[in-house]
């Protein structure tokens, strides 16, 4: 469950971020073989990044959504979010399989600072 909402997170929290790829029919992709990479920024065009992971594929895929519980997953541990302070940043999805490079998926998560990390 988490307690900061939608986009929201704790810094020290671990999160599974959960990824379902359609097709712009809105019928779920097989995502299976693929490469792909979880990145964050403190801004999107930031030089640095503050966390870059390899995402796993999670869960069995069917074509019927209702049925698709396939997802990447970027596996965030309290190691990766304490690196960060109380604020807005930037993340990415990103296919990485050569010939095939592309965005995936992109937004922004905001990190919320409690009494414990």
């Amino acid at each position: 469950m988490n307690i900061g909402g939608n986009d929201d997170l704790f810094i020290g929290e671990d999160k599974n971020l959960d990824l379902e790829v359609l097709d712009d029919d809105d019928v779920p992709v097989n995502v299976t073989g693929w490469a792909v990479t979880f990145d964050m920024r403190e801004k999107p065009h930031s030089p640095t990044t503050m966390v870059s992971l390899t995402c796993s594929v999670e869960g069995t895929y069917s074509a019927t959504r209702a049925l698709n519980t396939q997802r990447l997953r970027a596996a965030l541990t309290d190691d990766h979010t304490t690196k960060f302070e109380a604020g807005r940043y930037a993340y990415s999805f990103k296919l990485t399989t050569a010939g095939a490079e592309t965005i995936l998926a992109q937004g922004g998560i905001t990190f919320q600072e409690a009494t414990q990390k």
